[in-house]
């Protein structure tokens, strides 16, 4: 069987690229007649003509048949080499032409290689991204928190100082009476049992600040010990008394029956909190009076700070116990700072007001009898 002109012409071709050719002749029958070219070189050594071809090359396996051309890429064969197969069908059987394709199998591979390296640096490149970002959103995260613990302790520090102004008014003006009861022994005792207890106060409050700047933000430490209430709201007493009186108003503190003498808290904290209540409701009453009410009930110790102030309207309400800025004049001086103390201790601090029919601040902390004598 003669080698159709058109395959000769496209042999010719391929042999003139330099290209490395073998090409087979199979029979209707599927046997394999005859071959040329160079099929050892893909391994093809031992081709046995009247043969059936696909006992021989396993990649004719159905291909015979089909009533057209077809073409396989990069056929795997014997020493490690590929080729593209042309299977051409015509009258007489089915021409079988490989033309080598090794290099171009190999460049196809080294580039997908290339690829694959690509995608992988890629998505190397896509999670450090990922990661700088997440470390990115931390740090901003940790910037913010940074910034409110800064804000946090730049309020809790000025309020400090603005309460400490008081007690600090209270001493300036006994020292001026103490000028003019030289010859009365006993109102000077008093007098100077005053400014005894303002000092401490004064004292009590620079190492509460102390004390403040040393904590990390919310992990204030509680200091509980035996508190004697009377003796405490007579420190508020000694502390608040004159400054109402300058502004011709009335303060009173009234202590229940069911307040026990001792309870166990942290003196200190609970003082402040009552103090920046008090110090709201002197500071924003123009006339009128501000008053203390004590209660006890089931290891929980009651207060109620209550003006005749001009009140406060609903959306102030609102922002009441948030913090300010160190410079504020409103109504929220050292509430925040009074809440977080509440809260720390196991209660809550709620407000009812309402524009010039006074307010009234209600509160509880945790507070159980001591457990000894």
């Amino acid at each position: 069987m003669a080698i159709p002109l058109s395959i000769t012409k496209y042999i010719r071709s391929m042999w003139m690229a330099e290209t490395v050719i073998t090409y087979l002749q199979v029979d209707k029958q599927g046997n394999l007649k005859s071959w040329g070219g160079h099929p050892r070189h893909y391994g093809l050594s031992n081709l046995i003509a009247d043969r059936p071809a696909t006992e021989q090359l396993y990649f004719l396996e159905g291909l015979l048949t089909a009533p057209h051309s077809q073409k396989l890429e990069f056929v795997g064969l014997a020493t490690d080499r590929y080729a593209h197969v042309s299977i051409i069908p015509t009258t007489e059987g089915t021409w079988v032409l490989l033309f080598d394709a090794t290099a171009a199998h190999d460049q196809k591979q080294k580039m997908q290689q290339q690829v694959n390296e690509l995608s992988l640096l890629t998505y190397r490149q896509s999670q450090l991204l990922q990661g700088l970002e997440a470390t990115r959103k931390s740090l901003e995260e940790e910037k913010q928190k940074l910034e409110e613990v800064i804000e946090s302790k730049t309020n809790y520090i000025s309020t400090l100082i603005k309460t400490m102004q008081m007690p600090m008014e209270c001493v300036d003006g006994y020292h001026q009476l103490l000028n003019k009861v030289e010859l009365i022994e006993a109102r000077t005792t008093d007098y100077l049992n005053v400014v005894k207890n303002n000092t401490n106060q004064l004292l009590s409050d620079i190492n509460h600040v102390l004390d403040e700047t040393k904590s990390e933000a919310g992990q204030v430490a509680l200091y509980i010990s035996h508190c004697e209430i009377k003796v405490l709201l007579e420190n508020l007493v000694s502390i608040f008394q004159s400054v109402a009186q300058a502004k011709g108003l009335l303060f009173s503190l009234e202590i229940k029956e069911n307040v026990p003498p001792r309870v166990m808290l942290d003196e200190l904290r609970f003082q402040q909190i009552l103090i920046n209540l008090i110090t709201n409701g002197l500071k924003f009453t123009p006339k009128g009076f501000v008053t203390v009410t004590m209660s006890w009930e089931r290891e929980q110790l009651h207060f109620v700070v209550a003006d005749s102030g001009s009140g406060i309207s609903s959306e102030a309400q609102q922002k009441i116990f948030m913090p300010s800025p160190p410079n504020t004049t409103d109504k929220s001086m050292g509430l925040a700072i009074s809440q977080h103390f509440v809260k720390l201790m196991g209660g809550q601090l709620t407000v009812e007001s309402s524009p010039k029919m006074g307010s009234m601040f209600k509160g509880f902390v945790v507070a159980p009898l001591p457990l000894g004598p």
